[in-house]
Parts: C-alpha cells; structure tokens; sequence
C-alpha cells in the first residue's frame, strides 16, 4: 500500500511539472524570482518523491532522469511561440535536484539509523 502511494506521488509531481513545463503560456508571477522558486521546489519534491517511490534505484539515476526531464522541458519551451527556453531555468532546475539527492540521502541515512538503533 505505501508503495503505491509512493509511486502515485511521484506520477502526480511528475505530471505537475511536465503540464506546468509544457504549457503554452508561462504561469503568472507575483513576486520577482517566483519562477526560480517554482523550478527548484518543483524537482526537490520530483527527486524526493523519485528516491522514495523507487528506493532500489541508484541515486544517479535519478539525479540523471530529473535533470534529463528538466532539459527536455526547456528545450521543449524554446519550440513554443511565447515560451523561451532558460538557462536560469535549467539551472533552478539543477539546483533543486542536487538539494532533493540531498535531502532524500539524508532522511534514508537517518531512517537507516533509526531502524539499526531499534534492533540494539
């Protein structure tokens, strides 16, 4: 059951941001670098989601597929008409998988702890 919801997750992230990526008009900004913000958030929550959905995959590849998604998107929005592929985008985008490997590494570690600790 927990794995399911964990593989949905992921699904319901990824679709987020390959919808938000894919469409034909940016999303509106409110404040300046709203759109960095998004961009990172988005893939520290897409490599996280990815880490603890597919936990027996190698944590390059998923740090490979984010960043590989993040491209394709930018490369996608530079063959629409009011889009502009980014590199600050692609950037955004980097740093927030780096941050996601990260973070997920680090709840892994302490869970790993935590499971050790219990068995004495």
């Amino acid at each position: 059951m927990i794995r399911t919801l964990s593989i949905l997750c992921f699904l319901a992230i990824l679709v987020i941001i390959i919808i938000a990526g894919m469409r034909s008009e940016a999303i509106p900004q409110v404040f300046e670098h709203q759109d960095w913000l998004h961009h990172t958030v988005a893939f520290i929550a897409l490599v996280c989601s990815a880490r603890w959905a597919f936990p027996r995959t190698h944590a390059f590849w998923s740090l490979l597929y984010c960043l590989l998604l993040g491209l394709l998107i930018e490369l996608f929005q530079g063959l629409l008409p009011h889009r502009t592929a980014s590199v600050t985008d692609m950037l955004a985008n980097t740093v927030g998988v780096i941050i996601g490997i990260g973070i997920a590494i680090l709840i892994k570690h302490k869970l790993a702890l935590r499971h050790a600790a219990k068995r004495g």
